[in-house]
């Protein structure tokens, strides 16, 4: 006897709608336990009815992958498990999407800029912008939304600070950004707004006279704790410094880009024995790795220029200041007196 089949109207539950970009993301789930007359399903026709030629990919199982076997409440639970699953993947790219901070020296005047750029972790190093030059750093917000990068900017005997990149301003307000481009004049950091397409997002250098008494009090405390936890940090587990040199030799310049995991330092480029350097905090749980591409002459090498597990605490040759001196065949490891102590091999 042929089997009896059913068609099955499926509802289209909305589990969020998010606009992002000026595209909007629906995230739906199609649910099959509408009209189950009885404790067990019948056949089950599934149509596509998308329109426009498109093709529709489907996927369904059980943990017996046989579906026709499911009862009502097991296809209640597979249906709530796809809804918390999808809920929780969205969520990840929501929170989780990496962010670009870019700045600009719009000093005028020929005037260069010195900016100085630090997290609470993380510690970016001295960057030196010619008039109308950028440099930028990327990195991964924290999930909780607590992410700061706050930067230090001098010129002709000024000097200002000002929150670079706050997640309370430039991830959760309106104005949330995912390359968020600074132009730096003398009166105030200015970010582009795309909503305008100019860069009239402006504001006010950090400063403490306008804080109200109570926030006063949290930054004083705060700095307590910070110099403590700094202070704990410098006997348990100093941070350290990268410093690179170009030794290539022949007049060659070196050309390159290092990154971590959550950090993007971005390209920098070295005339023949000239230095560039970046100071961070290693993971608690020693599991810190900057990498680096290294490009000169048509040449092209990659190499992990720190590495917990050769440059951490408790190794063979642990480092704080960790001097490489980059020549053609490989890069070399100095003492601080800058006496080459060990030579690896290029990343395979």
């Amino acid at each position: 006897m042929a089997n009896q089949q059913r068609d099955v109207d499926s509802s289209i539950l909305i589990i969020t709608t998010v606009t992002m970009k000026n595209t909007q993301v629906h995230v739906v789930v199609i649910s099959l336990f509408i009209h189950l007359a009885a404790s067990r399903m019948e056949d089950v026709v599934i149509s596509n009815r998308l329109g426009g030629s498109l093709t529709l990919t489907l996927h369904c199982k059980s943990k017996n992958n046989d579906l026709a076997k499911m009862t009502k409440w097991e296809v209640y639970v597979v249906v709530i498990s796809l809804f918390v699953h999808l809920a929780a993947s969205r969520v990840e790219s929501i929170f989780g999407e990496g962010r670009t901070v870019k700045i600009t020296n719009k000093l005028g005047g020929g005037l260069k800029l010195t900016l100085h750029c630090k997290s609470k972790d993380d510690d970016l190093g001295v960057q030196t912008l010619a008039p109308d030059s950028s440099w930028s750093f990327k990195f991964k917000p924290a999930f909780f939304g607590t992410t700061l990068f706050f930067c230090n900017f001098d010129w002709g005997g000024e000097s200002h600070w000002f929150d670079i990149y706050d997640d309370d301003r430039d991830r959760v307000s309106d104005n949330q950004c995912y390359l968020c481009s600074w132009n730096i004049n003398r009166s105030y950091p200015c970010r582009f707004d795309e909503s305008t397409n100019r860069f009239d997002l402006c504001y006010d250098w950090n400063n403490i006279a306008k804080m109200k008494k109570w926030q006063v009090y949290v930054m004083v405390i705060s700095l307590f704790v910070h110099l403590a936890a700094s202070r704990v940090e410098s006997i348990f587990d100093r941070g350290r410094k990268v410093e690179i040199t170009n030794k290539l030799g022949g007049g060659l310049t070196l050309t390159l880009h290092c990154k971590s995991k959550d950090d993007d330092l971005d390209v920098q480029t070295l005339a023949p024995d000239s230095s560039w350097s970046f100071k961070f905090s290693p993971a608690v749980l020693k599991t810190t790795l900057f990498f680096c591409n290294f490009t000169w002459g048509g040449e092209s090498h990659w190499f992990d220029i720190y590495d917990d597990n050769r440059d951490g605490d408790g190794r063979d040759f642990p480092c704080y200041l960790c001097p490489w001196n980059i020549n053609r065949s490989h890069p070399c490891r100095a003492d601080t007196n800058r006496f080459v102590k060990q030579c690896y091999d290029w990343n395979k």
